[in-house]
This record gives C-alpha cells, sequence and structure tokens, in this order.
C-alpha cells in the first residue's frame, strides 16, 4: 500500500489549529457495533414473524426505496422490503403489529446506545481550556444530533456550534431557535443559538460550502482549522476546504458483523479499516497538497498532541458570535487540564502513537496570530 500524505504529526504546526471540527457518528460517539447488534435481532425476529428468510429480506432492502436511509433507518428499509416482497399485503393484523414492537425496540436501543469513545470529553475541555474553539459538523439531523449528545452525557459549556441538517419544518434558523427556546427539556433548551441547520439538500459531508459556513462563522483561515473524522467523506471535504483532515481510525474498526449486515444492504458500501485506508491512500494520490495525520488511537492520540508544549494558550479575540453568545470559556480555563486518558481505554494504547518527543519537537514553533478575518 502506499504512503499515506502524512503518517505522524511531525510538520503540522498545531499550535496554529484554532478550530476543531468534529463528525458525530464514529468519530465521537461509537454507533456501528451496536446498530449491528440490534439490526441482526430485528432481521431475524421479523424473518420468524413473516416466515421470510433472512436472504430475501436483505435483498429487498437492497433495492429499497433510494430516498430511505438504509442504515439510520433499517426498519423502515425493512418494511418496504416487506412491501416488495408482498409479505406486508399478506400478514395478519398481529402480525403487523408485532412488527412494529420490534421497531419501536430498536429505534430505542439505537438512541440509547451512544456510547463517547475514550477520551471525547477530555479533549474538548484542553481544546476549550486552551482557546481552541469547537464546531460539530454531521450529516444527522439537528434533533437527532442533540439526543445523542444528550444520551451520551455531552456537556453542553464544550460546543460552541452544531450545523447539522435540518429538521421536518425546522429548517429555517429562526424556527429551530426559537423551538429549541420553547422546548420543555433543559438539554434543548440549553443549545438554543448554538446550532445551524444547513441549507436542504446540500451534499452534506462531501459539501465544501458547508465547511466554508463554519470557516466564515468563526473567522477562521482553512490553515488555521481542523476537521477530524472517521471515513473518506470528511477528507474529500478538508481537502476540497483547504482545511488538515486527522483520520479517527478508531471509528473505522467496526465490527465485522455490523460491516456484512450493512454491507449486504447497500451497493458499493465501503467500511472498515482497511477500506478507508485504500480509500485516503487513492484520494491523496490524486489531490495535490492534501494533508492528513492519523489517530490510530483516536481521542487518546488527539489528546496527547494537545498536552504537547507546543500547543500554546491563544489569548485575544474568540470567534465572533451570532444570536447569542457562545459558550464562556471552562471555569479555571487559564489553568491546563492534567493529561489522563479514559479508565475505559487503558494505561497503554493499543498501537504506537505517532505523537512521541521526537514529533512534539519538531512541531513549528512559529507564533500564533490573531483570529484571521475574510
Amino acid at each position: 500500500m502506499q504512503a499515506f500524505p502524512f503518517s505522524d504529526a511531525s510538520d503540522v504546526p498545531f499550535e496554529r489549529i484554532k478550530l476543531y471540527i468534529f463528525d458525530i457518528d464514529n468519530t465521537c460517539i461509537e454507533l456501528f457495533s451496536q446498530w449491528g447488534r440490534i439490526s441482526r435481532e430485528l432481521l431475524n425476529e421479523t424473518g420468524r414473524i413473516f416466515g421470510v428468510e433472512q436472504k430475501a429480506l436483505l435483498d429487498g432492502i437492497s433495492i429499497a426505496d433510494p430516498s430511505i436511509q438504509r442504515v439510520h433507518h433499517f426498519p423502515l428499509a425493512l418494511q418496504a422490503a416487506l412491501e416488495r416482497n408482498n409479505n406486508w399485503s399478506r400478514a395478519s393484523e398481529k402480525d403487523r403489529q408485532a412488527f412494529m414492537a420490534a421497531t419501536h425496540k430498536w429505534y430505542v436501543s439505537r438512541d440509547a446506545g451512544a456510547n463517547l469513545f475514550p477520551n471525547v470529553l477530555g479533549t474538548w475541555r484542553s481544546l476549550r481550556a486552551s482557546g481552541r474553539a469547537i464546531a460539530i459538523h454531521t450529516d444527522g439531523t439537528v434533533l437527532n444530533a442533540l439526543a445523542r449528545f444528550k444520551a451520551a452525557g455531552v456537556p453542553v459549556e464544550l460546543i460552541d456550534r452544531l450545523y447539522a441538517q435540518p429538521d421536518a419544518k425546522l429548517g429555517d434558523r429562526a424556527a429551530l431557535q426559537a423551538y429549541l427556546r420553547k422546548s420543555s427539556d433543559p438539554y434543548f433548551h440549553a443549545f438554543a443559538g448554538k446550532v445551524v441547520p444547513l441549507a436542504p439538500r446540500s451534499q452534506k459531508h462531501t459539501d465544501a460550502n458547508n465547511t466554508a459556513l463554519i470557516l466564515k462563522d468563526f473567522g477562521v483561515a482553512p490553515d488555521r482549522a481542523m476537521m477530524v473524522d472517521d471515513n473518506i467523506c470528511g477528507a474529500i471535504t478538508a481537502s476540497h476546504a483547504g482545511v488538515l483532515f486527522a483520520w479517527q481510525e478508531q471509528g473505522s474498526r467496526i465490527d465485522s458483523q455490523a460491516i456484512a449486515l450493512i454491507k449486504a444492504i447497500r451497493d458499493q458500501t465501503r467500511l472498515g479499516h482497511e477500506d478507508v485506508a485504500a480509500d485516503l491512500v487513492r484520494f491523496g494520490a490524486t489531490r495535490d497538497g492534501f494533508r492528513m495525520i492519523r489517530l490510530p488511537n483516536g481521542f487518546a492520540d488527539l489528546m496527547k498532541m494537545i498536552h504537547s508544549p507546543k500547543h500554546k494558550k491563544i489569548e485575544g479575540e474568540k470567534p465572533k458570535e451570532e444570536d447569542e453568545p457562545l459558550a464562556d470559556d471552562l471555569e479555571d480555563a487559564d489553568e491546563q487540564p492534567e493529561f489522563e486518558l479514559d479508565e475505559k481505554s487503558g494505561v497503554e494504547p493499543e498501537t504506537e502513537s505517532m505523537f512521541g518527543a521526537e514529533a512534539e519537537a519538531a512541531v513549528s514553533q512559529a507564533p500564533v496570530p490573531a483570529f484571521a478575518r475574510k
């Protein structure tokens, strides 16, 4: 396999990065292993209820209505397959109700399974304490993103802005802000003023216009930002926007059963660590100036980089504000948090980190300029 554009962090001036842009699914929150388990359970239960073989169901899903997001809304795609194969029309009302109950269980389990990768919150606290800004950019809708963050226990004050796809009837930013301000859920209410619905029918992750909007909102030049994502979509977006890309490799180490199931229901799906690595190598070979670093241990590696002596606190001007002030920095922001890995991550990383002493010593010592304005 060809070498990556960057195999370590030795020549990246991290101290100049002011804005960190994170994806959610399988970058900050681990979803696919949970998804694979509950989807297998639903597939087995559906086959039992309707007396249909799994292969017939999977074949039906693979050609289901393309408007259905077959992974995020697996039950809808499964029902479409039942309707396509006439299983639904021939079923009794009792069987249909049993399927709907199983579907409800799937959604409840999916939403409850929002587990953060190790060191996510510690990394974000360190970023905020050192004067960096944190933006979230996701293909999911605003309300789904907030629900996952709430389930995962993400403190509202750690996030400066959330950029997501518009929710039904809440695509307008003013309507969404009003909805959140009136929400009876304190968590949703606290995010009012921090959420930005993206343009409907945008190309989502691969739309560089979305990244350009984020950079404009924060008044940050592309070479002062880093995008952290788990797959080729983030790399494409970062490259077109001129932003440094960091590959969160833990997110692409997906449970093998989940990979097999996803590949069975989506054409030309490329998942798994080896697939993503190959995609990035090919993409890097076609894009001059593509800049990428690897995070084999995910946020543990990012945390070590943040605690490098070169990653100094940024003083002075903050990102510009819109609607409502961005969240204040954490208390005691002048005091750098002590570096400590999450307990469940273990004392030693699974893979040797690229952020060793030599790499840190080679980081550029250029002074941090004021926030770049357009």
